[in-house]
């Protein structure tokens, strides 16, 4: 018997390729969809799961709270991991991480920069599970001479894992020699680093402070602790939310409170500021999910409808094997049988095009994407489970409204003209309402993350940002000489312009810290700083709206002569610019203070997505760690080859640049993925909706022969024909227009709140959907009724 069903479903795909075609590869098509984002989910829900005792571990993040804001930072202060061990008996161990601004390694004679390096102490790897290649797993970085390499870096550095005991230096100061090697860390980690190096060895002189003392502030510096079996986070974060004023010397004008956050949240649920790498979205994750859910309902849909109308064809077999002797169990058998195979067969082709696929997909969502280890079982048991409910969807209307007929009945049916009106044709009327509902939504979601971005891209940011390039500043001797090295450059005929600086407008680089107005700490108000030469503001091309530029003060030691935004001048309560000028403030730069001489005009610190900040910049030269060079555009190339020579005659660093307009977009990458995400699933969605509305207009196309071949006889145009054939799925478009425009512009709406500086839905977006959506769905039936009206009408009306 089911050698026999197998046979009919194939003689069924076999005498119908198309219709079956059409069945299996959309099916598939969304089955692929779901596979891919079943396993970028599934791979992003288990982050950090690789270590042994990852329940347990805690990161100790802090809110700052001051009279003006409140911000919280995954970064803390240095002495935080001393108290942490005193203190607290709940927890068993901790350690700290510590990240340079910059890194350069030699090997020998060889010299590598942007290396990712970190700087810890031995509880690291007992907190952590780091699988140890080569050296002892026991006190790796207590040494303070010592260091911990990756897999990766060893090969790289030295051609081989087997290096223990050979030499390298960082910074051209602090030489280290290997004591292990680490396999490299999985991707699934909120971080990853290539040279783990002891926190010991670097000196007061190389952070200018005594790091163990500094309790007033964070900089670039993470605090991990191992709860023991039986603490409690919440109790723990609530003993500690003092931890800062019982231990640090003087109490500080901000309110320092740690959080404690589950190592396991880190990636999708933290987004504080200074993560250590960009952690996964949520968002990305819902979006990716429904666009997935809703293409394998568009092809469900699909697969359902064609078989349900297929199903009307078969009414006359059903009649017969009924005379034969066919029981109701056995039809029932035999159309979800048929229905099943098919999914199946859609099944295993959604395997090839997902295998295929998957590099595509990785690139699309930003990193590599696979299947973790321990995940086939679930992989398997999801696919099965679709496979499973959309044959049962498909299978149900034949299976159970044609077996259930008499054979007379069975043949009327066969014969019978149901028309649109019809109920099984209402229902897939409203199908394909849903199908392009879905599909606008998706249309209109990509042309305003397109708007936005091209909003972005053309924004006033209020500085000029065309042809500069961004070159790190490492050494110290080289910051007092700025201007000679400028003077150089400034001879080249490829280059503009140059200024040195903390950070080039929109950088990544974040100072905060405290103006006050008076000598009481309840004047404060924060600022983001800069720190700069007095060729910046016009370099970036500033506007002075008051007073002046920044003058060369005789001394370091000296007073600093302070510039402000506008946002900054409003903050403290002046109505005009030119009344703050010869204001006396307090900074938070070791008591220092300092002249308001002028105010800029607002521009944009950082992405759009923020609101401008209240700036301050000061002439400092020792604090600077980029030099700003504007080229003329022409010669990029030879240059910057020219740049190189000049550098390499004043420092011994490698030289190393980016351009600024690449920093700015990066500030957008998620943007971009989000685009094309949404962009590559509403074509994949609206060429899916499309291959079901071929199908079905074909369908009707061949139901409504004999009708198209009576309408010939009787005159009918071309025209005429195809505009009947087509006018019931063009209003379903067209309804299907009316319903997704509210949806998509709440939707559209909601995104958009995200950013301080937005674009807005309007008019055009949406009818700019409706339209595609149209001609899509036009071209699609117009291919297939056109086929159909020109007919011979004699071949017509013999039809059947």
């Amino acid at each position: 018997m089911l050698s026999n069903y197998l046979k009919t479903a194939w003689r069924t795909i076999r005498r119908h390729p198309g219709y079956s075609f059409i069945n299996v590869f959309g099916l598939a098509v969304g089955l692929a969809a779901c596979m891919l984002v079943f396993l970028f989910v599934r791979q992003e829900l288990n982050y950090d799961r690789f270590h042994q005792r990852s329940d347990r571990i805690f990161r100790v993040a802090m809110e700052a709270a001051s009279p003006e804001k409140t911000s919280r930072d995954a970064a803390s202060q240095f002495p935080m991991v001393h108290a942490l061990r005193k203190d607290y008996p709940e927890i068993e161990r901790a350690t700290r991480i510590f990240i340079p601004s910059a890194g350069l390694i030699d090997v020998g004679d060889k010299s590598f920069t942007r290396e990712r390096i970190a700087f810890s102490d031995a509880d690291l790897f007992r907190i952590f599970t780091f699988p140890v290649l080569r050296g002892q797993a026991g006190d790796m970085l207590a040494d303070p001479r010592s260091l911990v390499l990756s897999e990766t870096a060893a090969r790289r550095y030295f051609g081989t894992i087997d290096v223990i005991g050979r030499t390298l230096r960082f910074e051209k100061r602090f030489p280290f020699q290997v004591a292990a090697v680490i396999r490299d860390i999985p991707l699934l980690s909120h971080f990853h680093f290539d040279l783990f190096l002891p926190l010991s060895a670097l000196d007061k002189d190389y952070f200018g402070f005594e790091p163990d003392l500094q309790w007033g502030g964070i900089m670039n510096n993470y605090t991990y602790c191992l709860l023991n079996g039986h603490a409690s986070a919440p109790v723990l974060e609530r003993k500690m939310k003092d931890i800062v004023d019982r231990n640090a010397p003087r109490r500080y004008e901000v309110r320092w409170t740690p959080i404690l956050q589950p190592l396991l949240d880190i990636h999708l649920h933290s987004h504080l500021g200074g993560e250590i790498e960009t952690p996964g979205h949520p968002v990305i994750l819902i979006t990716l999910s429904l666009i997935a859910a809703f293409i394998l309902l568009i092809a469900a849909i699909n697969f359902i409808n064609l078989s349900t109308a297929r199903s009307v064809r078969r009414a006359r077999e059903v009649g017969l094997r009924k005379v034969l002797g066919a029981g109701h169990g056995q039809l029932i058998k035999q159309f979800l049988g048929e229905t099943f195979f098919l999914s199946a067969a859609a099944m295993a082709l959604a395997a090839g095009i997902g295998f295929v696929a998957l590099p595509g997909f990785s690139l699309l969502v930003g990193h590599p994407v696979g299947l973790t280890p321990g995940g086939w079982p679930s992989l398997l048991g999801f696919m099965a489970a679709l496979v499973l409910l959309v044959g049962l969807l498909a299978g149900l209307y034949p299976a159970f409204s044609l077996s259930k007929r008499s054979p007379i009945g069975a043949f009327k049916a066969a014969q019978a003209d149901p028309g649109w009106n019809s109920s099984p044709l209402r229902m897939r009327r409203a199908l394909v309402v849903f199908q392009f509902f879905i599909s606008i939504a998706l249309i209109v979601g990509t042309l305003t993350v397109l708007k936005q971005l091209r909003y972005f891209a053309s924004a006033d940011l209020g500085f000029n940002r065309g042809a500069v390039v961004n070159i790190p500043i490492g050494e110290d001797a080289l910051k007092e000489r700025t201007d000679s090295l400028k003077a150089e450059l400034l001879k080249l005929p490829g280059v503009k312009g140059a200024t040195a600086c903390l950070k080039s407008p929109m950088a990544s680089t974040t100072v905060g810290t405290g103006f006050y107005a008076s000598e009481s700490d309840k004047d404060r108000f924060d600022v983001d700083m800069n720190f700069i030469d007095t060729d910046y503001v016009r370099e970036f091309g500033l506007r002075l709206v008051a007073g002046k530029n920044l003058g060369v003060l005789p001394s370091a030691e000296m007073d600093f002569e302070i510039l402000l935004n506008e946002t900054a001048v409003r903050k403290m309560g002046y109505a005009r610019p030119e009344d703050i000028l010869g204001k006396k403030l307090r900074t938070g730069l070791w008591g220092r203070k300092g002249s308001v001489v002028g105010v800029v005009a607002d521009f944009h610190a950082y992405s759009l997505q923020e609101e401008i900040p209240s700036s301050a910049m000061v002439f400092w030269p020792r604090m600077v760690s980029n030099l700003a060079v504007r080229l003329h555009g022409e010669k990029v190339r030879e240059t910057l080859a020219a740049i190189e020579k000049i550098w390499r005659s004043f420092s011994a660093y490698p030289f190393d640049y980016t351009f600024l307009n690449d920093d700015i977009r990066g500030f957008y990458q998620e943007e971009r993925r989000i685009l094309a995400i949404v962009t590559t699933f509403a074509g994949l969605a609206v060429v899916l909706a499309c291959l079901g509305l071929l199908g079905l207009s074909a369908f009707t196309a061949q139901q409504r022969t004999k009708e198209i071949g009576i309408r010939k006889v009787l005159g009918a145009s071309l025209g005429g024909i195809v505009g009947i054939l087509s006018k019931e799925f063009l209003a379903c478009v067209l309804v299907a227009n009316i319903l997704a425009w509210p949806l998509a512009y709440l939707s559209a709406k909601r995104w958009l709140e995200n950013f301080a500086y937005r674009t807005s839905p309007d008019a055009g977006t949406f009818v700019l959907a409706g339209l595609l959506a149209l001609a899509f769905a036009a071209l699609t039936i117009g291919l297939q009724t056109v086929r159909a009206a020109r007919a011979d009408p004699v071949d017509s009306l013999r039809y059947e």
